[in-house]
């Protein structure tokens, strides 16, 4: 009988196995794949991430300085930052934060497939291929496809999830000189209605992709066409070496009610924590993580109900905000909003340079 399982071992799910074992709680992750693992992802992280985490030199592919957003008329408007963010090797950084959770005192197995979530009044118990794991409680960090929320009944449906499409690219170094180590966000609501497209540097390559809301796709192939048309026309000199999709959660954190059932709480994608205007989620996965443990641990040792506990901790972690629309989100579909937003962002970047 463990205290914590957590599911899943990505940022969110890295964070809280870490988080409960410096509680003192007997806590295990899994794992699905074996690690270190693949994690489609940009690998953006602003330097809140760095003032808030320790992040591991090894794991940065380069410094990002700031964000370039970039109108449909090519208007756009860059705002740098006072201390760099960084781009990651998500393959690197997720195994980093996990060895910093065994480090702690979790227990982590890998190539772990759970099949199933059951719960009883008292009891977790979490299905495996070969066995079964029972625990007083369930953080789930198993990502937008999570099979915990699925067991609960509470997927995300066709209307939360965005559909984005990444290439990794070689570019010349003339190409890679217009980048200028910024994140470059382009908004248009013809080609990405209610989305956007994004180029990262990396050390050796270039991430490029795009995503909008999946209930606006048309076609199977209109993701992969876009992508090509955008980087033909934004790049000279460019190999493709490879082409991944994936799904974010793209509407906010559930809501309050479902993002704990009984004793078994949603972090990361699971729970959608994630900004629904740039996409940016690895920040709050590793806080909504830290939170989920930190719930967990008050309710065990106070016995204020869980949902209270997380709720509260949420706020205390800064990710209420989540909840609420930014102007930038509500202009995703009208491109002379989008037009006007950047002049008006341009403006003011300018002015507190």
């Amino acid at each position: 009988m463990y205290d914590v399982v957590v599911v899943g071992c990505g940022p969110a799910g890295a964070m809280a196995v870490k988080r409960c074992a410096k509680l003192g709680l007997k806590v295990l992750g899994l794992e699905k794949y074996p690690l270190p693992r693949h994690k489609p992802c940009a690998g953006v992280l602003y330097p809140r991430v760095l003032e808030d985490f320790d992040v591991n030199r090894e794991t940065v592919a380069s410094q990002v300085i700031g964000v370039k957003i970039v109108a449909p008329s090519g208007t756009y408007a860059t705002v740098e930052f006072s201390e760099p963010g960084a781009v990651v090797y998500r393959k690197k950084f997720d195994y980093a934060l996990v060895k910093k959770a065994i480090k702690a005192g979790g227990v982590v197995s890998d190539d772990c497939r759970v099949l199933a979530v059951h719960q009883s009044k008292n009891t977790c118990k979490v299905v495996l291929k070969n066995r079964i794991i029972e625990a007083k409680y369930v953080i789930a960090a198993d990502g937008v496809y999570s099979i915990v929320a699925r067991s609960l009944g509470k997927p995300w449906s066709k209307e939360n999830l965005a559909i984005t499409i990444q290439a990794y690219l070689k570019v010349s170094p003339e190409d890679r000189k217009t980048i200028g180590k910024h994140f470059e966000v382009h908004y248009n609501a013809l080609t990405t209605p209610g989305g956007w497209t994004w180029i990262a540097e990396r050390e050796k390559d270039i991430v490029v992709g795009l995503g909008y809301p999946l209930k606006y796709l048309k076609t199977g192939k209109e993701l992969e066409e876009k992508l090509l048309v955008f980087i033909e026309r934004r790049f000279e000199e460019k190999q493709i070496i490879k082409l991944e999709t994936y799904m974010l959660p793209i509407t906010g954190p559930k809501k309050p009610e479902n993002l704990t059932v009984g004793n078994i709480v949603l972090t990361g994608d699971a729970g959608g924590f994630i900004r629904s205007d740039t996409g940016e989620g690895i920040y709050y996965a590793m806080h909504s993580g830290l939170a989920a443990a930190e719930a967990v641990h008050e309710t065990m040792n106070t016995k204020t109900p869980l949902k209270e506990a997380y709720l509260a901790k949420i706020e205390e972690h800064g990710l209420k905000h989540l909840y609420l629309q930014t102007e930038l989100k509500t202009i995703l579909l009208d491109n002379n909003k989008i037009e006007k937003y950047i002049k008006k962002v341009k403006k003011l970047s300018e002015r507190f340079k």
